[in-house]
Protein backbone atom coordinates (compact mmCIF):
# COMPACT_ATOMS: atom_id res chain seq x y z
CA UNK A 1 0.00 0.00 0.00
CA UNK A 2 1.61 3.52 -1.09
CA UNK A 3 0.99 6.52 0.56
CA UNK A 4 0.77 9.87 -1.14
CA UNK A 5 1.02 12.84 1.22
CA UNK A 6 -0.92 15.22 -1.41
CA UNK A 7 -3.69 12.82 -0.72
CA UNK A 8 -3.06 12.67 2.97
CA UNK A 9 -3.13 16.90 2.79
CA UNK A 10 -6.00 16.54 0.75
CA UNK A 11 -8.21 14.10 3.34
CA UNK A 12 -7.31 16.32 6.07
CA UNK A 13 -8.50 19.49 4.32
CA UNK A 14 -11.88 17.94 3.52
CA UNK A 15 -12.17 16.49 6.91
CA UNK A 16 -11.43 20.00 8.37
CA UNK A 17 -14.53 21.69 5.88
CA UNK A 18 -16.88 18.94 6.74
CA UNK A 19 -16.16 18.62 10.20
CA UNK A 20 -16.15 22.78 11.40
CA UNK A 21 -18.30 23.37 8.28
CA UNK A 22 -18.06 27.50 7.48
CA UNK A 23 -17.04 28.16 10.97
CA UNK A 24 -14.29 31.03 11.43
CA UNK A 25 -10.40 30.29 11.41
CA UNK A 26 -10.28 31.06 15.00
CA UNK A 27 -13.16 28.76 16.28
CA UNK A 28 -11.54 25.47 14.26
CA UNK A 29 -8.11 26.56 15.75
CA UNK A 30 -9.61 26.65 19.51
CA UNK A 31 -11.60 23.40 19.29
CA UNK A 32 -8.42 21.58 17.79
CA UNK A 33 -6.14 23.48 20.99
CA UNK A 34 -8.69 22.47 23.27
CA UNK A 35 -8.68 18.71 22.01
CA UNK A 36 -5.00 18.41 22.02
CA UNK A 37 -4.61 20.11 26.10
CA UNK A 38 -7.14 17.93 26.95
CA UNK A 39 -5.13 14.47 25.68
CA UNK A 40 -2.32 15.93 27.80
CA UNK A 41 -4.09 17.08 31.06
CA UNK A 42 -5.85 13.06 30.65
CA UNK A 43 -2.55 11.77 30.52
CA UNK A 44 -0.89 13.29 33.25
CA UNK A 45 -3.74 13.20 35.63
CA UNK A 46 -3.75 9.17 34.95
CA UNK A 47 -0.36 8.97 35.14
CA UNK A 48 -0.59 10.87 38.76
CA UNK A 49 -3.29 8.59 40.21
CA UNK A 50 -1.81 4.98 38.79
CA UNK A 51 1.58 6.30 40.76
CA UNK A 52 -0.16 5.66 44.27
Amino acid sequence: MTTHHGSNQGMLNALRDNFFGKSPEWYKMLIVGFLVVNMIVYYLSVKRILKY
